[in-house]
Parts: C-alpha cells; sequence; structure tokens
C-alpha cells in the first residue's frame, strides 16, 4: 500500500491518497502485523536454508536483511502503526485519510494552521464534501473547547441541512489516554 509511483510533474496532492479503517487495541494490532513478520520470517528461513553460504557474505546478506525491512516489513508496520490506536477510542469508529508522495513533490501543497500554541502542517486534499450526504458524521474530540460543537455547526451550516444531526462529542476517556 505503500508503493509510490514514478513522479509527475505538476501531481496534486490529493491524486495519490487512500482511506482506512482504524483498528483498536492491542490484539487488533498484533492480529495486523502478524501475518507481515510470519512472512518475513518463513521468506529469510528458506533463504538462510537454501542459499546459506550466499548469506554468508556480507556483501549479498545485508542488502538482503535492508530490502526485508525495508520493502516488506517497513511498509506493512508503519501503516499498522498508523491505523490502531487505544481500545479506549473504538466508540470512535474512525478512517484514517493517507496522501502519499515524495516530500519534495508535495512540499508545496503544505499548509500550516495553529492549534494551542503549536503550528500544525497539513495538506489540504481535494475531497468532495460539498456534495449532499458526503460527510456522515463529525466526531468532536474530549479535549476540544466546549463550543467546538457549535463551531463545527456554523462551517458545516451552508452544506446541510440539519448539521446537529452529524456532529457529535466522543465518549472517550482523555484520562491515562
Amino acid at each position: 500500500m505503500f508503493g509510490i509511483e514514478p513522479d509527475r510533474p505538476n501531481r496534486k496532492a490529493h491524486e495519490n491518497i487512500f482511506v482506512s479503517p482504524v483498528r483498536y487495541g492491542a490484539p487488533a494490532g498484533r492480529d495486523l502485523q502478524r501475518p507481515a513478520i510470519e512472512s518475513a520470517a518463513r521468506i529469510i528461513a528458506e533463504t538462510a536454508e537454501h542459499k546459506a553460504t550466499a548469506m554468508q557474505d556480507i556483501n549479498r546478506g545485508m542488502p538482503f536483511f535492508r530490502e526485508m525491512a525495508d520493502r516488506l516489513l517497513a511498509a506493512e508496520l508503519i501503516l499498522h502503526g498508523l491505523t490502531v490506536k487505544g481500545l479506549d477510542w473504538s466508540p470512535e469508529n474512525e478512517v484514517r485519510l493517507f496522501i502519499l508522495g515524495q516530500r519534495a513533490s508535495l512540499a508545496s501543497c503544505v499548509s500550516t494552521r495553529s492549534r494551542s500554541t503549536e503550528t500544525v502542517p497539513f495538506i489540504k486534499s481535494d475531497m468532495r464534501l460539498h456534495e449532499p450526504g458526503s460527510i456522515t458524521e463529525i466526531l468532536v474530540g474530549p479535549a476540544a473547547p466546549r463550543d467546538a460543537e457549535d463551531f463545527a455547526c456554523s462551517l458545516l451550516a451552508p452544506f446541510h441541512s440539519d448539521p446537529r444531526s452529524i456532529v457529535h462529542r466522543s465518549t472517550a476517556s482523555i484520562a491515562g489516554l
């Protein structure tokens, strides 16, 4: 999923995106990671068994292990690390939007916004949010200001007939998270 196609001039940030569901809890994380780890272990064991002499040569063995780490394990484990959250957050039933690309080709698309005392970078994505029914829920975080729902509703009002029906505050506890 993290394979990046060759760079194209004038690529727009939204042209290389995907959405993934979030999984909750350590067991879900282990279930997601297990196949990649088992596959890598199987490939390494088979290679060591059939190509033991070649693997003893550091100039051949180390590139093999680097390739395994970079291509097979890293891509899978990074994705899973970004899509697994603590079990306390499971009532949110979230999805994550990913925009993929080379840093240099996306640099001109990066904007910033303020969050408290931080400056947060982000990339605007061309999502069809103005189409009726395209937003099904907005979940306000448990630590958001008291008027966050009102603010979200004011932003949605021009695009939704009843914004209060889709804006909800998270029931997840922020204590200990």
